[in-house]
């Protein structure tokens, strides 16, 4: 596997298990601010988008920590807003801004 896809065993060999745990948390608490995101959502369009955002940042973010510390086969999937890459790193921030957003 490449080393970019490590991310998590780097985050946690370079600046220690907390930060690499406050970065498990930080995109446990998006998914929170989603799911508050789903209930309070009017249109089917946005929960749907919410709902589909919160899943696939939990997804990415238990293959790539399972995947660092070899309980998942490493699968080469980004971790969400910390990865090095363009498309990745932009992608993330998009679906997290309209997944996260208040709606009148």
């Amino acid at each position: 596997a490449l080393p970019i896809y490590l991310v998590f065993g780097l985050l946690i060999e370079e600046w220690g298990l907390i930060v690499a745990l406050l970065a498990v948390l930080s995109i446990i608490t998006l998914s929170i601010f989603a799911v508050r995101s789903i209930w309070a959502g009017r249109s089917t369009y946005y929960t749907i988008a919410a709902c589909s955002a919160m899943s696939m940042f939990l997804f990415q973010t238990i293959l790539n920590v399972f995947g660092s510390v070899d309980l998942f086969p490493l699968t080469g999937v980004t971790f969400p807003f910390v990865s090095n890459g363009g498309t990745s790193m932009i992608a993330s921030w998009e679906i997290g801004r309209a997944s996260c957003r208040e709606r009148v």
